[in-house]
């Protein structure tokens, strides 16, 4: 089982730090898990599973989850919104 993240095909025998480097969406997903990516990161997504008790399937749907294609209507009035609500946005 696997997805596939821009050109790269996400499986078990995946490198951690390659995912992120795939797409850096998936960061925020290592982060929320306490999975070290930057300078290690050089350990499969299976067993990065394993040391924190995660179930892959779970990790595979929040990196879908976190790397999904968002679309905005052009209408949106961005020009209005305050550069603090913006950051926030």
């Amino acid at each position: 089982m696997g997805i596939t993240q821009m050109s790269t095909q996400i499986g078990n025998d995946s490198l951690v730090a390659n995912i992120v480097n795939g797409n850096y969406r998936t960061a925020e997903v290592f982060q929320k898990h306490g999975i070290g990516f930057c300078c290690g990161g050089k350990w499969s997504l299976e067993t990065a599973c394993l040391m924190k008790s995660l179930a892959l399937d779970e990790l595979i749907e929040e990196f879908q989850e976190a790397t999904r294609t968002i679309e905005i209507s052009p209408a949106t009035p961005f020009h209005g919104w305050s550069v603090d609500f913006l950051t926030d946005y």
